[in-house]
């Protein structure tokens, strides 16, 4: 009789844990305004994708995107009564004033280093959580630290990288030289303003550096070199795109990426597998070996972080 007491108890402390485990997945609720540039683009949808594979999870978004932007300039598009896409497209200014959005993620342009250019990341990544927590308090925020050239440290690297003081280190080591750069900015961001929320990082570059490892170690063998993620020397392609969201569903949600899904859908609901890019390239999907190393190398990543 004990012996069924206990296993009845066990029973019932399962069905709890099973329902409060399915309420919590029900409740997960995203409302996320991005403001970035193109290596910000796709991120946004993906990552919908994979918090709406969650049963019961919704993720709703509007992104004040452009094009090579600074976060100096994208702060001054209400100054300009810069206009953006209607549909999923939207003016920081007008929507986060609005109170709804739970989450803001932003990104600075790069080039970027030195004491001038992190002062200004600073001052204007300061300006936009003030703005956003002047009208949501709690709102979640956080800076999506990304990369530079993979020219970086060669004689054929971007003219416009000429100031950054680690713009004569190769790419691989240049990721980790900068993640030192982004911690600084957020920490003084975070510092000026005790008793606010901090800032957290979605460490976008760094992410990509481990798969570099990973592929130069031969545990991605769909992949010859980080190149094959990257579709120019600066912009992430597909597969790139892919490891990127990954890493900020794990920040966002606080969960484990492996086991995601990596059938990925645009905003308009397209699949990003096999279909035409707007520059005629098609990516056919990862190999199943390939999604589930890709994701358990992101989720170490996202583990091992500082923040």
């Amino acid at each position: 009789m004990n012996c069924f007491n206990m296993l009845k108890k066990y029973l019932a402390a399962c069905l709890v844990g099973l329902a409060v485990s399915t309420t919590a997945i029900a409740n997960d609720r995203f409302s996320v305004f991005y403001i970035g540039h193109s290596l910000m683009s796709d991120i946004p949808a993906m990552t919908r994708t994979l918090v709406e594979s969650d049963r019961g999870s919704r993720f709703s978004l509007r992104q004040q995107e452009i094009p090579g932007a600074p976060l100096r300039w994208q702060w001054e598009a209400k100054d300009r009564n810069d206009q953006f896409e209607p549909h999923f497209g939207g003016r920081y200014d007008i929507h986060l004033s609005q109170g709804q959005f739970d989450t803001l993620v932003l990104t600075d342009s790069v080039p970027r280093g030195g004491p001038g250019m992190e002062a200004e990341t600073v001052d204007y990544l300061g300006r936009i959580a003030d703005f956003a927590r002047q009208h949501r308090p709690e709102i979640r925020i956080y800076y999506y630290s990304t990369w530079h050239f993979l020219t970086s440290g060669t004689p054929n690297n971007s003219p416009y990288d000429k100031d950054a003081p680690n713009r004569n280190l190769k790419w691989r080591e240049r990721i980790d030289a900068d993640a030192k750069m982004w911690e600084r900015i957020v920490n003084k961001v975070n510092a000026a303003r005790p008793g606010a929320p901090p800032i957290k990082i979605i460490p976008g570059g760094t992410v990509l550096a481990a798969l570099s490892d990973a592929i130069d170690d031969g545990q991605l063998t769909e992949w010859k070199s980080i190149r094959d993620l990257f579709s120019d020397d600066i912009h992430t392609n597909h597969y790139g795109k892919y490891a990127v969201a990954l890493a900020h569903y794990a920040v966002l949600t606080g969960k484990s990426p492996v086991g995601l899904t990596s059938n990925l859908k645009d905003l308009w609901g397209r699949p990003y597998w096999n279909h035409k890019t707007w520059d005629g390239k098609i990516y056919p999907p990862m190999h199943p070996d390939t999604v589930k190393k890709m994701q358990e190398i992101v989720a170490n990543t996202i583990s091992t972080q500082p923040r």
